[in-house]
């Protein structure tokens, strides 16, 4: 890590962990999170964690392993139904042994559910035609860093969902470079 790497660390206001492939050690991560201020939020997007290649290099479901040393330095754990077939049943687990972690399943069309505790937020959204979709790729890591966002702002765990939502939401009609974002729909009701 460099000097200047550290620094920005040291200043961020959110920190963001998201691994591709499960090759990041939670040792790594611990000397990542030291170096944070003790008001930066840090959040674990743990999709690589559960990737496993076969020797044909195809994708397979594996293990988040060290799940509990990692989640124990988080606050907030993003995760999306389709990591893993049990996804529901782990946040529930995940939130039992870390009682301050926020976490949040994303949904696809059926939004998203936030544990935090033993309290559970449904977060809803305006459902997308499959053919008006342009480009998904991507809206997940939208939704991450909009919830992150929000949750920093507010500390208000409904209102970051839904600005997530409708932030995530807007990125399905476009292609990646062409991306605009409407900061009137961000100003979202909750009438869905």
């Amino acid at each position: 890590m460099t000097p200047d790497m550290e620094i920005s660390i040291k200043q961020a206001d959110i920190l963001i962990i998201a691994p591709l492939l499960p090759n990041i050690s939670s040792a790594y991560i611990k000397s990542v999170v030291e170096k944070t201020s003790p008001n930066t939020i840090k959040v674990l997007s743990p999709q690589g964690y559960y990737r496993a290649f076969t020797s044909e290099d195809i994708v397979t479901e594996a293990e988040f392993s060290a799940a509990d040393e990692i989640l124990n330095q988080m606050d907030i754990v993003i995760v999306s139904d389709q990591d893993r077939k049990d996804m529901q049943q782990t946040l529930r687990h995940w939130t039992e042994k870390h009682p301050k972690l926020v976490a949040v399943m994303t949904k696809s069309k059926d939004g998203a559910i936030v544990l935090k505790g033993n309290k559970e937020t449904v977060v809803r959204v305006e459902e997308v035609k499959e053919e008006d979709i342009v480009d998904s790729v991507g809206s997940g890591d939208i939704f991450t860093a909009g919830f992150a966002y929000n949750y920093w702002q507010t500390r208000d765990i409904q209102q970051a969902g839904d600005f997530a939502n409708a932030l995530a939401r807007q990125c399905l009609f476009f292609k990646p470079n062409d991306i605009k974002i409407q900061s009137q729909a961000l100003n979202f009701s909750r009438a869905y």
